[in-house]
């Protein structure tokens, strides 16, 4: 099965490198807590303001990849019977054979089917790449721009 969206590489080594970089994260956090208790919080620069700094960006980190590993789930595959759609709110499969015609855009995937009816799935929290959509609309004989 042929997948666009979702992770970009390896689901166990991003959740590996979370955890280590979370466990780095709360060392950073004890050390920044033991020497504001040993020495008072010092503003100057040349003082104790690096492991504050440090540990403010590594906080700044950590919430991206929050951000980031809630939108790896949301992905569109399919293979030669079935095109499946999982995004924010949708979580559809449609069979290939009903499908008249499709197309997908960087927000919208529009799909019409046999049958005369048409749909509209809403994909802009896939976070799709150029070449993730021609890959796409090359598998399914769609005009690549």
């Amino acid at each position: 099965m042929k997948k666009i969206g979702g992770l970009k590489f390896g689901g166990k080594i991003f959740k590996a490198f979370f955890w280590i970089y979370l466990i780095l994260l709360l060392t950073f956090s004890l050390f920044l807590g033991i020497e504001i208790w040993e020495t008072g919080f010092d503003t100057s620069f040349p003082g104790g303001d690096r492991v504050f700094v440090t540990t403010l960006s590594m906080v700044f980190v950590a919430i991206y990849f929050l951000f980031y590993w809630n939108h790896l789930k949301y992905f569109i595959a399919w293979d030669k019977n079935r095109l499946r759609v999982v995004s924010k709110n949708i979580k559809k499969e449609f069979h290939r054979n009903t499908i008249k015609h499709i197309d997908l855009t960087l927000n919208r995937l529009n799909l019409e089917f046999k049958d005369g009816t048409a749909e509209e799935l809403d994909v802009y929290f896939l976070y799709l790449s150029y070449e993730e959509i021609n890959r796409f609309r090359k598998d399914f004989d769609i005009e690549v721009n």
